[in-house]
C-alpha cells in the first residue's frame, strides 16, 4: 500500500506468500508420517523440474497480473509489460509443467504417486479457470479462483515433490505413540 501497489513488490510478496504456502504443505507431510518408497533416479529429475516449472508458472502469472487490470486499483502503476504476450507465456508455461506432471504419474509410486495424481486435478482446475478468465475478459471472481488454485498448486506440488524426493519409513515405537498422541 505504501508503494501504491508497486507490482514488482505485489509479485514478490506474492511469491513470498507461495514459498510459505509450500513450507506449511511439506511440514503437514511430514507429520503424516506416511511411508515412502525409494523413486529412481529419472522420476527425481522429473519431479525437480516439475518443482521448477511450478515456480515459472507462478512467477509468470504474477507479470500477467501486474501487467493487467487486476493489479490493483485504476490507478495503481501497471508493471508495462505486454498482457497478451506474457499471458501466452505463462500458458505454455503451464501446458509444460502438466506434460512433466503427467510424466510423474507414470514414473512415481506410492503416496507420491497419488501426490502426482492430485498436482495433475489441480492443474486441470487451474486451466479451466485461466481459459476462462482470459476469454470472459478477466471477471474478478475468477482471477480470486484462480489465485487460490495457485496456492492449492504449489501445496500440491510441494507435498509431491516432498514424498518423491525424502524417503522415509514410517516411525515405530515410542516416538509413534508420541506422535500418534498428539494428533488427537
Amino acid at each position: 500500500v505504501l508503494t501504491d501497489l508497486n507490482p514488482w513488490l505485489v509479485a514478490l510478496h506474492l511469491v513470498l506468500s507461495m514459498a510459505l504456502i509450500a513450507g506449511a504443505a511439506v511440514l503437514v507431510d511430514q507429520v503424516a508420517s506416511r511411508p515412502r518408497v525409494r523413486t529412481s533416479a529419472p522420476a527425481r529429475r522429473i519431479v525437480v523440474l516439475t518443482g521448477v516449472l511450478t515456480a515459472v508458472v507462478v512467477y509468470l502469472g504474477t507479470i500477467v497480473t501486474g501487467s493487467g487490470p487486476h493489479a490493483g486499483d485504476a490507478s495503481a502503476p501497471r508493471n508495462g509489460l505486454d498482457s497478451y504476450l506474457f499471458a501466452h507465456l505463462h500458458a505454455f508455461a503451464a501446458y509444460t509443467l502438466v506434460g512433466a506432471t503427467v510424466a510423474c504419474t507414470v514414473l512415481l509410486r506410492g503416496t507420491a504417486r497419488r501426490a502426482a495424481w492430485a498436482l495433475l486435478g489441480v492443474e486441470a482446475m487451474q486451466a479451466v479457470i485461466g481459459i476462462a478468465q482470459y476469454n470472459l475478459g478477466l471477471p474478478a471472481v475468477l482471477v480470486a479462483a484462480h489465485l487460490l488454485g495457485a496456492a492449492l498448486l504449489v501445496a500440491a506440488a510441494a507435498t509431491m515433490t516432498e514424498r518423491a524426493l525424502v524417503a522415509r519409513q514410517p516411525m515405530k515405537g515410542s516416538a509413534a505413540a508420541a506422535t500418534n498422541s498428539s494428533a488427537r
